[in-house]
């Protein structure tokens, strides 16, 4: 099991940012001895998981293309997160869904739903205008910039704030790494929403707990640790280790930053 751990953290070494690294880089990135590292390295190297390029680089070898495939065919988003949601609805006792961007709307993907289902709780398939709930904040505080400029002018039209008003909001959202909104999606509803990561640190998903604001005094906190463990959980799922690394990352340096 030791040797299984360590031959997934030389797999999760690499990135986008980093497509071949060194042996010796291999090694400080996991901690290791250089000649446990190398015979390790060596395995997978065998195994057609691990490519030997000419400047004795090493990067993953297209093997990963074939099995990114499968998983892409045998496997949706919302399968693949739905016992997270289920989960999430147990520890909290709420309703929770599960977002994404699609232009300038925020689409339902999903929707795990407690022993009190909402009235105004959206469906599954539902596409709303983004605005100032809290699946609307985090979706967009996560956008790339041009898709934002994009997006921002509408969402602030649909919110009745200015731009410069809403674009301070995503920022804190950013900063903060989560969003709660009373009544900004839905009124009478509070959402508390964290992003889920994918294994390029880009976020497409957003994991939302949503509660009647009449009884949600007193639990935000709690719910917002809820909510977040919950997207770590979602991002490993979705990113494998680079997804968990950047949630985690996320996690730790919202903390560190109060």
């Amino acid at each position: 099991m030791r040797t299984l751990e360590r031959a997934f953290a030389i797999i999760g070494c690499f990135s986008p940012n980093h497509s071949s690294l060194t042996l010796q880089e291999i090694a400080d990135r996991i901690g290791l001895a250089k000649s446990t590292t190398f015979r390790i390295v060596g395995a997978l190297e065998q195994l057609g998981y691990l490519v030997r390029l000419p400047d004795l680089r090493y990067s993953l070898s297209l093997e990963f293309v074939r099995l990114a495939g499968i998983a892409n065919h045998s496997l949706d988003v919302s399968r693949l997160l739905r016992p997270v949601l289920q989960d999430l609805v147990m520890k909290t006792g709420e309703n929770v869904s599960l977002n994404c961007v699609r232009g300038r709307f925020r689409h339902c993907v999903d929707v795990a739903r407690s022993k009190s289902p909402l009235v105004g709780m959206n469906r599954p398939g539902e596409e709303i205008p983004l605005g100032l709930g809290a699946a609307s904040m985090v979706l967009m505080a996560y956008m790339k910039p041009p898709a934002l400029r994009e997006a921002i002018v509408p969402a602030a039209a649909a919110a009745r704030c200015s731009v410069k008003e809403l674009a301070s909001i995503i920022e804190t959202t950013r900063q903060q790494g989560y969003a709660v909104s009373h009544g900004g999606g839905v009124k009478s509803l509070t959402g508390i929403c964290a992003p889920i990561f994918d294994s390029d640190g880009s976020v497409d998903y957003a994991l939302t707990v949503v509660v009647p604001t009449g009884r949600v005094g007193g639990r935000v906190t709690e719910l917002v640790a809820q909510t977040k463990e919950a997207a770590v959980d979602a991002s490993q799922r979705l990113g494998g280790t680079g997804g968990l690394r950047r949630a985690k990352a996320s996690m730790m340096g919202r903390r560190a930053a109060r």
